[in-house]
């Protein structure tokens, strides 16, 4: 009877220890298990910040290449509106002059006859805006400095 108790309780004893493995086992295929879970989760997160990061850097690309493309067609626009207002103001300055300066062609006029210069030089059939108006100086030329300027060119 006393070995019959003992083989009992080494029995019981084992079969104690089986199910306690069995559980640690268990417990530990689900701590694995949980722990594989929490690894896969964060690495679906890690991949999704890692998109969502990768997306706000392709919006800040195409924002600053809209943002260039807008300064570019900005400043065409700008150049274009000096240039124009430069053409215009170049008009008024020449419709200025021509306002102040006298008329040098006159069709009605007769054209100055061949002759000679001042300084001896044979001179063409010149109309007098065929010449340059004024002398280096400043000062209006007349009809023979003119005509002898048109030979000498």
């Amino acid at each position: 009877e006393r070995a019959a108790v003992k083989i009992g309780a080494v029995v019981r004893g084992q079969q104690t220890r089986k199910r306690l493995q069995d559980g640690f086992e268990t417990v530990e295929m689900e701590d694995v298990a949980r722990e594989n879970l929490t690894q896969a989760m964060l690495a679906q997160v890690r991949v999704l910040e890692h998109e969502k990061q990768e997306e706000a850097a392709a919006v800040k690309i195409s924002a600053s290449v809209r943002g260039q493309q807008t300064r570019k067609r900005l400043e065409e626009a700008r150049m274009a509106e000096e240039r124009r207002e430069h053409a215009q103001n170049a008009m008024v300055q020449a419709l200025l002059m021509e306002a102040d300066e006298p008329a040098y062609f006159q069709p009605d006029l007769p054209t100055i006859p061949e002759g000679i210069c001042e300084d001896s030089t044979i001179v063409p059939d010149v109309r007098p805006n065929d010449a340059l108006p004024v002398a280096s100086t400043g000062r209006a030329l007349t009809d023979s400095e003119i005509a002898c300027e048109e030979a000498m060119r």
